[in-house]
């Protein structure tokens, strides 16, 4: 991979977690602030623990070493595995710090030192005592530990990074190891490669987690349920392979799939549009009698030509009746590589219809990947 797109990715990838960490962390501290609570789990020894001031210096710099984090590693999958983890990281601490707010119960002293006094100001400003077990501070050293070459610098400073949670008087020994079990379970739950179907099934998941985040503490309880349920039914449906999960049949879906899966079918009618309006040409001709392309209007539908075959790709999109008379639908997954045995009854009808002399039109939902690649299958095939 090229030097520009691997910054682009590098790029694209902090901008991710940057706006997952915006969305949750000050969410669960402002709710926690204002439920006013009070509830600790401090052992009788840790008002023992001494606070060492100028701990704030590595304890501050955890930011910079995330976002080093991303320089450091240099390959796409590398670079693939520290955003999934570090993604997985926050939003579960948020879950568990919605779920159990605590609050740091001692009042920290004052720093004699006005450089490092300012420091705590704006930690105190920025960072309220909530948010508390686990400990995000050391959940990020311990999956960075994991997860990026093991250097002795690294290792060091990670180390400090972790014990000034405590010296700052930030956290508490029971969030410092909530944080190391966190990190421990999310590389466990992440290997070092996802394929390409675990990886979209990962992204509906962290968008079900947020859903269920925002909306419980922003509307109705029913409502962030259901939406969580929705799209964890998704991922579910990419992680076995379900291609079948929408239940299309004769080109519709039946009631009980729009039920379930509303905005995931509203959200592809909307890119469908958005595509459509920007790719006014609705097909390809890859031969005088095959055609690819995206799921047509009913207006685009009838300038094909007479007694042509539909093979449908997509599951995701409704079609249009008039396209529903010679029809065929195979459905495959969006994003992700069809399997053999997925291509190969598409690849027959495909040829059955061509060898009949029959134009036939080949489509997916936005006409840019699953179609153009059974064709490219199919072509390769001919040749």
């Amino acid at each position: 991979m090229g030097q520009p797109l691997l910054a682009q990715r590098r790029g694209l990838h902090l901008l991710c977690n940057g706006i997952l960490f915006a969305l949750g962390y000050p969410l669960t501290n402002y709710l926690a602030q204002q439920a006013d609570v009070q509830a600790n789990v401090m052992l009788p020894i840790e008002p023992l623990l001494p606070f060492i001031p100028w701990m704030i210096v590595p304890y501050a710099s955890l930011p910079l070493l995330l976002i080093a984090s991303f320089f450091i590693r240099q390959q796409p999958t590398e670079l693939l595995t520290l955003s999934h983890r570090m993604m997985l990281c926050t939003l579960l601490a948020c879950l568990i710090f919605a779920a159990m707010p605590l609050h740091f119960p001692l009042p920290r002293p004052e720093s004699n030192q006005p450089l490092l006094a300012s420091g705590y100001r704006l930690l105190g400003i920025v960072d309220q005592p909530y948010n508390q077990l686990p400990s995000l501070h050391v959940a990020y050293c311990v999956m960075l530990w994991r997860t990026l070459p093991r250097q002795f610098w690294l290792t060091l400073w990670l180390s400090v990074v972790a014990a000034s949670t405590l010296l700052t008087w930030q956290h508490l020994l029971a969030d410092v190891a909530g944080g190391a079990v966190l990190a421990l379970l999310v590389c466990w739950l992440l290997p070092k490669r996802l394929n390409s179907r675990q990886r979209v099934a990962f992204y509906y998941l962290i968008a079900a987690a947020l859903a269920l985040l925002w909306l419980t503490s922003t509307t109705t309880v029913w409502l962030a349920g259901y939406l969580a349920l929705s799209l964890t039914l998704i991922a579910r449906a990419y992680l076995l392979h379900d291609t079948d999960f929408l239940a299309k049949q004769t080109g519709h879906h039946p009631i009980s799939r729009w039920l379930l899966y509303w905005p995931y079918l509203i959200g592809y009618r909307l890119c469908w549009l958005w595509v459509r309006h920007h790719y006014r040409q609705p097909w390809q001709s890859k031969t005088a009698t095959l055609l690819v392309g995206r799921r047509l209007s009913s207006a685009e539908a009838s300038t094909l030509p007479a007694d042509c075959s539909v093979i449908d790709l997509s599951p995701e999109l409704s079609e249009p009746s008039t396209l529903c008379q010679r029809y065929w639908h195979f459905p495959l997954l969006d994003l992700c590589a069809p399997t053999v045995s997925q291509l190969r009854p598409i690849l027959a009808r495909l040829q059955i219809e061509q060898q009949a002399g029959r134009t036939v039109y080949l489509h997916c939902a936005m006409g840019l990947s699953r179609s153009q690649f059974v064709a490219q299958r199919y072509l390769k095939k001919l040749q």
